[in-house]
């Protein structure tokens, strides 16, 4: 008598998830300000879609963050090194770095990517070169270079020593629009200076950002829907207006009751397009 044959379950891809971990399921190596594999502590999300994109045009030099301050005086690069570690501690943007997880899969272009995610942990120091030379040709050329990836935050600095003045120094700093934008350069910037003029009261400040803020889209404001219907076109104010018709004056407008004698600005002057 032949054996009972059972049915088979019909075989399925590859689980290559349970073979490599992370791969194809996306998942971080730790949780939100968790503890990593190595022993350190930090924090990790992935980039939101306008990050993301934010990135990918960085990586191919179409869009790179870049800003010059021109400062006069005593400019040492220890302490310039020394003010851009205590910025690290204070923001976690900027000691942050970008690894690749999990592929995903979409219905659209692109159909297959690699999940890209910050991560703080195990990020080095902010890279300051120093040099002399003209600082529009350093500007010119960090323009056209993207950061690498790895381990470094998304920023790099250089010290351009001015070759006629020696008093006046030049700091380029550049960065993925991911990390910054025009108004957080600008606050960064600004931190970075007062840390230079009064390093001690500086240092005796707490840190007020203790993890990495959330993706774009979560800070957008969610815009109310209006019953109002959509209309491409430019909405005047109802105001009045003095003009001559003829051998008469009309007075054009009123206030905000938009009855009696006003007339409405706005009717009108669709009236005279047509």
């Amino acid at each position: 008598m032949a054996p009972e044959s059972r049915p088979q379950r019909a075989p399925g891809p590859p689980e290559l998830a349970k073979q490599r971990p992370g791969l194809l399921s996306g998942r971080t190596r730790t949780t939100a300000r968790g503890r990593h594999l190595d022993g350190t502590t930090g924090d990790s999300r992935a980039l939101g879609e306008h990050e993301r994109l934010l990135h990918y045009l960085h990586a191919y030099g179409g869009l790179i963050a870049l800003q010059v301050l021109h400062v006069r005086g005593p400019l040492e690069p220890d302490r310039v090194a020394e003010a851009l570690a205590w910025l690290q501690r204070q923001h976690p943007m900027l000691r942050a770095h970008i690894r690749y997880g999990g592929l995903v899969f979409r219905d659209k272009a692109p159909f297959v990517y690699r999940q890209p995610y910050l991560e703080t942990a195990g990020t080095t120091a902010i890279p300051v070169r120093v040099m002399t030379g003209d600082w529009e040709e350093v500007m010119a050329k960090e323009l056209r270079t993207p950061l690498p990836r790895g381990k470094n935050p998304r920023i790099r600095v250089v010290i351009v020593r001015d070759p006629i003045n020696d008093e006046l120094s030049h700091l380029v700093v550049t960065a993925d629009h991911t990390t910054l934008d025009a108004y957080s350069c600008n606050m960064m910037s600004r931190q970075l200076l007062e840390y230079l003029a009064d390093p001690r009261a500086k240092q005796a400040e707490t840190p007020q950002h203790l993890g990495l803020p959330p993706p774009l889209e979560a800070g957008m404001p969610v815009k109310p829907r209006s019953p109002k219907p959509y209309e491409p076109a430019i909405r005047l104010p109802r105001q009045r207006e003095t003009r001559q018709v003829g051998d008469a004056v009309e007075q054009a407008g009123g206030g905000g009751g938009g009855g009696g004698d006003g007339v409405d600005v706005e009717r009108r002057l669709h009236a005279e397009r047509r």
